[in-house]
């Protein structure tokens, strides 16, 4: 997937919010517009053909958008260190991670709980790798599709993590950015409306960016996109 499937995606759930809207003001809210004129429901409908207004509205932006973007392989590739988040139109996804090309490096989805534990399967695309995660108040468990543990930090603290071979990692937020540190070393940093003008005909200005330092290896880094989703 890249930045342009996504465009389309959200045009088409935007149509179907509007049809669903249409579909509410003719079948329930005329029929009883014309046997009474209760406030509730005049107030309903005016709350329905307001959300029609914006989600077809919505709808003539993400076409636009979708029609109006370039071709993301003449882009620079931003490689490893750069990478877009952007909220999935599927809700079962906790979010899609696109490169500066825009083509979508990562996808986070949140599984149903088990015994307190939050599961989340993440999906590499570049290496079409798949990963489960478990999210507990004890720490996080990283394995590979065929269960084996391959990254486990236990919480120490409510923003520290610490693992079996001595790193130490701690989250640290402020208003405008959320990073963590390794060992005192900042590995990745989440920042918002600091995009680039080049990228906008891609991204919204608004879109978090997200940093890895070179040295974070896959492990480090979809342990980091866990702490930045759950917290």
């Amino acid at each position: 997937m890249n930045i342009k499937d996504y465009y389309s995606g959200m045009s088409r759930l935007y149509i179907h919010q509007s049809i669903l809207c249409v579909i509410v003001f003719m079948v329930i809210i005329f029929p009883a517009l014309q046997i009474t004129n209760f406030f509730p429901t005049n107030t309903a409908g005016i709350l329905i053909l307001t959300m029609l207004i914006y989600f077809i509205f919505r709808h003539i932006y993400f076409v636009y958008k979708s029609h109006s973007l370039p071709n993301p392989s003449i882009f620079h590739n931003e490689g490893e260190v750069l990478l877009m988040l952007e909220p999935s139109p599927v809700t079962a996804y906790q979010g899609k991670l696109f490169s500066g090309s825009g083509y979508c490096v990562f996808s986070i989805k949140k599984g149903r709980k088990q015994a307190k534990k939050a599961l989340f399967t993440i999906t590499d695309h570049r290496k079409n790798t798949y990963w489960m995660a478990k999210v507990n108040d004890f720490g996080i468990q990283l394995l590979k599709i065929r269960k084996e543990i391959s990254f486990e930090a236990l919480k120490s603290d409510k923003r520290e993590f610490h693992t079996t071979d001595g790193n130490d990692y701690r989250i640290v937020k402020s208003a405008y950015t959320f990073s963590i540190k390794k060992n005192g070393m900042k590995i990745m940093t989440v920042s918002r409306g600091l995009m680039p003008i080049s990228m906008q005909r891609i991204f919204s200005a608004s879109t978090p960016i997200i940093k890895f330092d070179r040295q974070t290896n896959e492990e480090e880094r979809i342990f980091c996109l866990l702490l930045y989703f759950t917290n």
